[in-house]
């Protein structure tokens, strides 16, 4: 008798609606009843169901309630959230990220310290190994580039918007920045200048909108501009001399234009060191330090405008113009996500996220999004995040295993369109291309 009293107790039930932005998985938004136990698998379930999905490796979704995911059953997400069961339910659904399943490997002959991905499916990095590279999406090696005398620190993109007239600028060790050219057709990088002031490492660079200036951060303390608008797209041709006249199969030898004086330059007290600058915006550009403070400044004036106190070393920041938020990597393993538009410093930090093991060494804004950004970490591990949950959605851990760490990550446009890959390099001197070839 008691198991027959069970069998027919009525399941409790919520009427929900299910909605979304994606008119291909699209379903009736007529509210139905769907049994409050039910998890992201069986809601996932309740739409293949709808949509008279028939495939058997049917991918699943993600829900959301009131912007934040669910993670539990939908009764225990309810009562967290303090919603009512007696009201229908608006469920935001959306295809679910999924682990890249296919890599790339492409071999420096020593630490891979940073790389950016850009447009027309190219990526430039800077090794240890004192070069610079740039790869195609497919990670073939196009060319590489020599000259600093000590590891690169940083590389960034100036101009990967004309296919025909490429650039880029590396930070170094050696205590100055370059600026290149790569020819797409002749598959060549060649230096076109060097900036000479800093009187420490150059720890990061960063690009301006107009691509027309750059800024540098450096262990010196100072955060630099430099006008990068009148150097020329080739390399200046040394001054002949009469013996290479007389010489006719003699060419003049070629020289990379000196710049050794800044246009705008400032002195952080007590920083310790600018590890990382960040100028998405033409008004406002970014920077972190050792002494654990995210700064923001006026790019006309090059004065601070607000300074934010976090409780650790910053070794990276990035921002996102779509949502207007600054996320930060940290040495106590954590990444931490700011609001600088917050008056008020104890509201202006919104979340953190813990999932790595030891140092965070980079964070980075996917292009186009406010939710989602990749980060790296001496644990080894990329981790891809949505910030409306504070689980990260996959790990890849190649390097754990090893003991090997990730030094940097970027995002690659593939086919100039809204599809990305995760970039990364580190320790074990290779490039990695993360590909998702079904949903990146």
């Amino acid at each position: 008798m008691v198991e027959k009293k069970v069998n027919n107790k009525e399941e409790s039930k919520v009427k929900v609606k299910f909605i979304t932005n994606d008119p291909n998985i699209r379903v009736t938004d007529t509210p139905i009843a769907v049994p409050v136990r039910l998890a992201r698998l069986g809601l996932s379930e309740v739409i293949h169901h709808l949509r008279e999905d028939i495939e058997e490796n049917s991918k699943p979704f993600d829900f959301l309630i009131n912007g934040k995911f669910i993670r539990t059953t939908l009764d225990t997400h309810i009562k967290n959230n303090s919603l009512s069961e007696e009201d229908i339910i608006t469920i935001e659904y959306l295809e679910a990220i999924t682990e890249p399943k296919r890599e790339k490997e492409c071999q420096h002959d020593d630490w891979v310290s940073s790389v950016h991905g850009g447009n027309f499916g190219l990526i430039v990095s800077g090794s240890y190994d004192l070069g610079v590279r740039v790869w195609d999406s497919e990670g073939n090696l196009i060319s590489t580039g020599t000259g600093h005398l000590a590891g690169v620190k940083c590389v960034s993109w100036i101009n990967d918007k004309d296919n025909s007239n490429l650039s880029f600028v590396s930070a170094s060790l050696d205590k100055t920045l370059r600026v290149w050219n790569f020819n797409k057709e002749q598959s060549e990088i060649k230096a076109l200048a060097v900036l000479k002031e800093h009187t420490g490492s150059v720890e990061s660079v960063d690009v301006s909108p107009d691509q027309t200036r750059i800024v540098s951060g450096s262990m010196d303390g100072t955060i630099k501009l430099w006008s990068i608008k009148n150097i020329p797209n080739t390399p200046a041709a040394a001054p002949s001399n009469s013996s290479l006249k007389k010489r006719k199969t003699t060419t003049a030898p070629e020289t990379i234009h000196e710049i050794t004086e800044s246009i705008q330059s400032v002195s952080v007290p007590n920083c310790q060191g600018i590890t990382t600058v960040n100028w998405e915006t033409q008004f406002q550009l970014l920077s972190g330090s050792m002494d654990h403070n995210i700064k923001l400044w006026d790019v006309n004036t090059l004065t601070q405008t607000e300074s934010i106190h976090t409780s650790s070393s910053l070794t990276d920041i990035s921002y996102t113009v779509e949502s207007g938020l600054i996320a930060s990597a940290h040495k106590d393993k954590t990444i931490r996500i700011w609001d600088p538009r917050e008056s008020d410093q104890t509201k202006a930090q919104i979340q953190s996220l813990f999932s790595h093991k030891t140092w965070v060494t980079s964070v980075c804004w996917k292009p186009n999004s406010k939710h989602h950004l990749c980060s790296t970490s001496h644990d080894g591990t990329i981790k891809y995040w949505d910030i409306r949950t504070k689980i990260p959605f996959y790990t890849i851990d190649n390097l754990e295993k090893t003991n090997e760490k990730v030094l940097t990550s970027s995002w690659i446009n593939n086919n100039n369109n809204d599809n990305y890959s995760i970039v990364s390099g580190g320790t074990d001197s290779k490039l990695r291309i993360h590909y998702n070839d079904n949903n990146n």
